[in-house]
């Protein structure tokens, strides 16, 4: 009869979770298991939809199992196209949707153990910056001026 009062004043004082606001933060995981973040503007650009499958199988190359997770922040025609590459790379892939989530990330790549990589090395901005760089920074030849052409020079 104890333990019954006891879970009835856990229940009623809040949550049971430890590092609730952690949790809400990187969509129900724990900082320290995080693999990769993408913040909801990026998850909308063509860059990282292009080279979403690359990054997955780079990422499984050096950490397994991992998960998915994608928030309602996105539009539901990414959300599938999202878990339809994870899944095609084996992955498991799930939309988490907390009323009280306070998230910038619209998907967060983790595992169920810890790996406590460091905070610029799961931005997707720093650790895929190659995979995301504009195409404009290959080298384009240099247009000649009209006195160029003239002279020949």
């Amino acid at each position: 009869m104890a333990q019954l009062e006891q879970q009835l004043l856990q229940k009623a004082s809040g949550e049971t979770r430890l590092n609730p606001d952690e949790q809400r933060y990187y969509s129900g995981t724990f900082r320290e298991r995080v693999l990769l973040t993408v913040s909801s503007e990026l998850a909308r650009s063509q860059a990282v939809k292009d080279n979403f499958s690359k990054i997955l199988a780079e990422l499984s190359e050096t950490v397994t199992p991992m998960i998915v997770k994608l928030t309602p922040k996105l539009s539901s025609s990414d959300q599938m196209y999202y878990m339809k590459l994870a899944n095609q790379a084996g992955i498991n892939a799930t939309i988490v949707h907390e009323a009280s989530s306070h998230s910038p990330f619209a998907i967060v790549i983790h595992t169920d153990h810890a790996v406590d990589f460091p905070d610029d090395e799961i931005a997707i901005e720093t650790r895929f910056s190659q995979l995301l760089a504009p195409e404009k920074d290959k080298q384009k030849p240099q247009k000649k001026s009209f006195l160029q052409k003239l002279f020949r020079l």
